[in-house]
């Protein structure tokens, strides 16, 4: 027993498919690189934040409509998966224009996944953990606050996965 006096319970874990499965070709929705084995609390605020959205998706609302305006001073997105390409760049004529706005179930949700996070490295978590290996093929993120600015290139960059 803890300190609390109740038994500490295993988390249930369930398979989270990082692409959506309904977004996959039949074949790839439980290929071993879309499965990604988390707590069920988990997976259920991810899915109250991003429903169905691929991981390009959920990279571009947070660089273009979460983070505040001017937040990511460049950018560049390149993911591929089953043979089709996405890109984003800071330049990007698709940039949302407006601000995203939580609902109150969607801000718990947040809290409950990134905590204080700054916007960067949410951002750089989802690159690096909510995505398949190789499905972003290079990613570069710059932003500025006062005198500094953060640089993230993705480790795999360049690598034919």
């Amino acid at each position: 027993m803890g300190k609390s006096g109740h038994r500490r319970r295993a988390q249930k874990l369930s398979r989270h498919h990082m692409v959506p499965r309904s977004r996959c070709t039949p074949g790839m929705t439980d290929h071993h690189r879309n499965i990604k084995r988390i707590p069920r609390w988990v997976h259920q605020n991810w899915h109250t934040l991003w429903a169905n959205m691929t991981p390009f998706e959920i990279v571009e609302v947070l660089i273009c409509s979460i983070a505040p305006a001017g937040y990511f001073v460049s950018f560049a997105v390149d993911a591929c998966w089953e043979g089709r390409r996405y890109q984003l760049s800071h330049s990007d004529s698709r940039r949302a224009k407006s601000r995203h706005r939580f609902s109150g179930s969607q801000k718990e949700a947040w809290k409950r996944l990134f905590g204080g996070r700054s916007h960067f490295d949410v951002v750089v978590y989802v690159v690096e953990q909510w995505a398949p290996v190789g499905y972003f093929q290079r990613v570069e993120l710059s932003t500025a606050s006062g005198d500094h600015s953060l640089v993230y290139t993705s480790p795999w960059e360049g690598a034919n996965l």
